[in-house]
Order: structure tokens, then sequence, then C-alpha cells
């Protein structure tokens, strides 16, 4: 293989993360093999070779750059994954059961949300309505304690499931790069 054909094999599986990413992995390649040509005297074909497999090295790489990119921006993070989990659809389904553990969280988190929030009102216009229409004052405090209440375990709620729920999704995530860098040091990754 030449170094046009090694190339072009990087860039193809690179390029889902942008041209900048594929240019500097051809530049970086590009440097072993002529430092290998001119240490070693070897010709182009033999430092190619000695690389190894362009599709394993660019799916290395792939791996490589979501965990880098993980732990810099946890934001991006996805982005970064799904562009992995392009380059290996064996690992496909996990990548659905992360998305499906992403979901349950969020949705129990809305729900939470939903629950006490309605909770929190209710008791508000329940308390306001039984003071100035009922004129009764017990009845008033008490709901209007039951919505201060309500209104502090969700806010208790969200917070904590706000910040576990992120935490969680960032392990889940980085557990998810682990297994594809696992999977491809292995060589299970589909070329």
């Amino acid at each position: 293989m030449n170094k046009r054909d090694f190339f072009r094999i990087i860039r193809k599986k690179l390029n889902r993360f942008g041209d900048d990413v594929a240019d500097d992995a051809v530049e970086f390649y590009e440097e072993i093999i002529n430092e290998k040509i001119r240490e070693t005297g070897i010709s182009e074909e033999q430092a190619i070779a000695d690389l190894g497999d362009p599709n394993k090295l660019a799916v290395e790489m792939a791996s490589d750059l979501v965990a880098a990119n993980k732990l810099k921006n946890p934001s991006r993070g996805m982005f970064w994954l799904l562009g992995s989990l392009a380059l290996s659809p064996v690992l496909l389904p996990l990548a659905i059961t992360a998305f499906t553990l992403y979901i349950v969280i969020f949705s129990v988190w809305g729900s939470l949300t939903i629950a006490f929030g309605g909770a929190a009102i209710g008791s508000i216009i329940g308390g306001v309505y039984s003071l100035f229409v009922l004129g009764n004052i017990g009845t008033s405090l008490i709901c209007l304690g039951g919505a201060l209440i309500a209104a502090a375990i969700l806010s208790a709620l969200c917070i904590v499931t706000f910040k576990y729920g992120l935490e969680f999704i960032n392990l889940i995530t980085v557990k998810l790069v682990r297994k594809i860098k696992k999977k491809t040091d292995k060589g299970d990754i589909i070329k």
C-alpha cells in the first residue's frame, strides 16, 4: 500500500470528526512514515506495513479522540461518541443501551418535576382557596405548609437528579468509550 491509499483510508474513517482532525492524523502519520524511511532506509510500502492496518489505526485514533474530548469538554462528548460508533457498528447495541438509559434518567427527572411541581401548585391553590373562600385558617395553613414541603422536595430532587444524572451520563459515556477502545485493541471492530 502506498501513502496515498493509506491516507485516503485514514481520511475516510476520520472525516466524521471534521477535516481538521483528518488533516492532523494524515500529517501525524506522514511524519512517522517519512521518519521511518529516513532513519531505516526501508521502502514507503514497508514503512506503511509496519504501522499496521489503517482501519484499525483510525478506529484507535477515534477512540482516543472521544476519550480525550470527553475529559476536556463533557458537553461535546456525545458528538464524539456517535462519530466513534459510526466507525464501529459492532458497538451499536451498547449505544442503544446507553441511549435508553439517558431517556430513562430524563423521564424520571421530568416525572418527578411534574409530580412535585403539581403538588406544590395544587397545595398553594388549595390553601389560598381555603383561606379566602372558606375562611378556614387551619386548613389554609396546612395546605400552604404542604405546598412548601412539596416545593422543597421538588427543589432538592431537581438539584440531586440533575447533578447525579449528569455524572451518571458521563460515567456511561466514558465506559462506552473504554469499551470501544477495548474492542479496538482486540481487533473485534468491523472494517
